[in-house]
């Protein structure tokens, strides 16, 4: 795993981070909007985060995506989802893997503006973004040009376009994987394990305590970025200290120092997404049982090279 912590996090350079609203972008006027909160310019390839809002009845049409695995996060669905030969509904706070290779559709079906998080760990998805912007004056427009045009900018980036099948397709339910670690006062809940992914990505959603929190460390394989979901977080990146808030995205590089902690009265809820996610996991359940066995105590600067030094080799 490769974990340390520090007593003196000032050595490092400090974090790259996106907060707020990001790059927008239109998607053929059709509903749906976005913005492309982390690039895989500023993660150095490892992934890329967007937040997107899609009108009554929007969505996007069935395709195949050759180049980037995907997943969703619902932030306020429920949506509808098309993987292959499953539909699955993807309700507020639930999280769907979408391999490459795979047929895929979507679309908002609950009768109001709702928003999702899409996660990629591949450019295409963003320079397919921004041609369709560039292109949208003649997308807007229906006819068989905007087809023509769409098909065109999708294979230029490997993409297909699919017409409905009509091929039977049976209901999926997204997979919660359950508790993923248990550390006193902050725990979470793998909802993309590494397993689903390959070992490349791990999606967790985790709550902390008031005052709860993770004090200065260092991830030598790690690329890591946090979404806030509900309550305030307070993020030590490098030589940053980052307030952060609901809607806001923070990325922690591998080989930074950082730490977080709940300094607000009331629980806080948010996202972590780790690439790649395989040696995290093993890591984090390993550590997992053995605060259980200490009587579930808080990992503090005090005690937690004691707990590192039983998980790391």
């Amino acid at each position: 795993m490769n974990n340390d912590f520090l007593s003196n996090p000032d050595r490092c350079e400090p974090l790259v981070v996106c907060t707020g609203q990001g790059h927008p972008y239109h998607f053929l006027g059709g509903g749906i909007t976005g913005a492309c909160l982390l690039s895989t310019r500023e993660t150095g390839g490892a992934f890329a985060v967007f937040e997107e809002a899609f009108g009554p009845e929007a969505g996007t049409p069935l395709q195949v995506h050759h180049n980037e695995d995907i997943l969703l996060y619902s932030l306020d669905g429920p949506f509808r989802v098309q993987r292959g030969g499953e539909v699955f509904d993807l309700h507020t706070g639930t999280a769907l893997y979408l391999p490459r290779g795979v047929r895929q559709s979507l679309v908002n079906i609950g009768g109001r503006k709702s928003r999702l998080l899409r996660i990629t760990n591949s450019a295409t998805y963003e320079a397919y973004c921004e041609s369709v912007n560039a292109a949208r004056g003649i997308l807007e427009k229906p006819g068989k040009s905007a087809l023509a045009l769409l098909e065109t900018l999708m294979s230029n980036h490997n993409r297909e376009l699919l017409s409905p099948s009509g091929a039977a397709v049976r209901s999926g339910s997204p997979i919660v994987t359950g508790p993923l670690l248990e550390l006193g006062d902050h725990r979470g809940t793998a909802l993309i394990s590494s397993e689903e992914t390959n070992g490349t990505i791990l999606l967790v959603v985790g709550e902390a305590d008031p005052q709860g929190g993770v004090p200065p460390h260092i991830h030598h394989c790690e690329d890591e970025a946090f979404y806030l979901l509900q309550g305030r977080l307070t993020l030590m990146v490098g030589n940053q200290t980052i307030e952060a808030g609901p809607g806001d995205c923070i990325f922690a590089p591998r080989g930074v120092p950082h730490a977080w902690r709940n300094t607000g009265a009331t629980p806080t809820s948010f996202l972590t997404l780790i690439s790649p996610g395989a040696n995290f996991e093993s890591f984090i359940q390993e550590m997992s049982r053995i605060v259980a066995q200490a009587g579930n105590r808080v990992v503090t600067p005090e005690t937690a090279p004691a707990l590192f030094a039983q998980v790391l080799p």
